[in-house]
């Protein structure tokens, strides 16, 4: 029997990655094995490399173990169903930095929502966009008072959402690498991008063009939070903001939460737009977080509300079976692998479909209500 000490060795003059290869190579062993506690050491390596040291190999290994019914997980109602276990190996490799398991995890939610939810729907109409009703959607969103301009043409048979925006860099000189930065949060946005299909099955391209020039009154203002912003931040709400803001601010910062505000109770198209980007540990150095966070917040500035469950903020969260078009990206309880639920989800059809219509109707859009407040899109529960 193979010495199950090995679980304990994490030195010896060894780097963390070879310790990782070292358990893998042991734990691949182990689990050929016919003894149940080789087998069950082989696991706890497994387990150990990844969700200790980020060993995304052995995280991948176990993620094909529980697909092919070689290893069961069970929480307090029970085992869960093999696919909702694996994805959440998956999304939780993603979370920690793995661009492999995100960009799978995407992948693998595609192919069932065009399974489940495509499959169902009618050949794809030729002329302009059109709501679900049939009313031609008409978008022509631009200014010096508009932060975002949003276009919607109808141009050689293609239907076209042009989102353009100003980016407004403040209080960057701190960082150490504000180049890196920069690129961080142009490749973020740039990831609502793309070929989509909405309001039954209408093909939609969305453009984005992105300047950085010194103007702040239509700009977007991108804002990372270091100390000295978080200073001033904090004694601005002190100063003359209610309880409930302060009580907000202080929130937001001490959890190093990323947000987007717009100066006013209500998201409209000619709000002005914020977004204040946090570091974990200071340094804003970690190009592949910092691009999914802005991904998210971006979100908020084109009109969408949060997709997740927030206690905090009083969001009950959205369950799964609510929306037809949402259940294929359900990875497990109220939890969706889509951009306004995780940072690192994906951005989806319906995602652009509740764009759309909020710089059509100027309002914002949200997949759950707040209490008794917030009227839910009604892009959802519509299908695509």
């Amino acid at each position: 029997m193979l010495n199950g000490d090995i679980l304990s060795r994490e030195n010896d003059g060894k780097s963390i990655e070879q310790l990782c290869d070292e358990w893998r190579e042991t734990a691949l062993q182990c689990l050929k094995s016919d003894n149940a506690d080789e087998r069950n050491t082989g696991i706890r390596l497994l387990l150990k490399a990844c969700y200790d040291h980020n060993d995304f190999k052995s995280g991948f290994i176990l993620y094909e173990l529980i697909l092919e019914g070689k290893l069961c997980v069970s929480n307090d109602k029970g085992v869960l169903p093999a696919q909702e276990a694996a994805f959440d190996v998956l999304r939780n490799m993603a979370g920690r930095g793995s661009v492999r398991a995100s960009k799978m995890l995407s992948s693998l939610c595609f192919e069932r929502y065009y399974h489940d939810v495509q499959r169902k729907i009618l050949p794809s109409p030729n002329g302009p966009l059109t709501d679900f009703e049939g009313k031609q959607i008409r978008i022509n969103r631009k200014g010096i008072r508009t932060p975002v301009d949003a276009v919607l043409e109808y141009v050689d048979g293609v239907n076209r959402l042009t989102l353009s925006a100003n980016l407004y860099f403040a209080f960057c000189d701190e960082l150490p690498n504000v180049e890196d930065f920069i690129r961080a949060i142009y490749d973020g946005i740039l990831l609502w991008e793309g070929d989509y299909r909405v309001f039954g099955n209408q093909k939609l391209e969305v453009r984005i063009k992105l300047t950085e020039e010194a103007r702040l009154t239509d700009s977007i203002k991108i804002i990372p939070v270091t100390e000295s912003v978080a200073a001033v931040s904090t004694g601005f709400a002190d100063l003359i903001g209610s309880k409930k803001v302060r009580e907000r601010t202080y929130s937001l910062i001490n959890d190093k939460r990323s947000f987007a505000t717009y100066c006013i109770r209500r998201w409209r198209v000619t709000a002005p737009r914020f977004i204040y980007i946090m570091s974990e540990d200071g340094k804003f150095d970690d190009y592949e977080e910092i691009k999914h966070v802005v991904k998210h917040e971006f979100g908020h500035v084109l009109g969408l509300g949060d997709l997740y469950r927030s206690v905090s903020d009083k969001l009950p969260g959205v369950k799964k079976g609510s929306f037809a078009e949402l259940d294929s990206f359900h990875i497990k309880d109220n939890d969706f692998y889509l951009v306004m639920c995780d940072h690192h989800g994906t951005v989806s059809n319906n995602d652009i479909e509740m764009v759309v219509l909020a710089f059509w109707k100027n309002r914002m859009q949200f997949y759950q209500r707040r209490g008794n407040k917030d009227e839910i899109s009604e892009a959802l529960g519509n299908g695509n």
